[in-house]
């Protein structure tokens, strides 16, 4: 049986920005949620931002419940 590959971030946020030609989707991989705060206030200008969406890319407990994550 093969050993399974951790993908090497645990987030990946896509901002959409708003540009003269239409929306474009830049796709960061951060492994910190306080990461994007940098990322935006780099630019460029944040008024620019249509949307932000965070993916969790790298799950340690497939299937876990809110209930359950209580519980831990």
């Amino acid at each position: 049986m093969g050993s399974k590959e951790w993908p090497s971030s645990r987030w990946i946020a896509v901002v959409t920005y708003r540009t003269d030609i239409g929306p474009l989707d830049v796709e960061h991989h951060i492994e910190e949620l306080g990461e994007i705060e940098d990322l935006i206030e780099a630019g460029p200008d944040w008024n620019a931002v249509i949307d932000i969406k965070i993916t969790l890319q790298r799950v340690t407990n497939d299937g876990l419940t809110v209930e359950a994550g209580a519980l831990l």
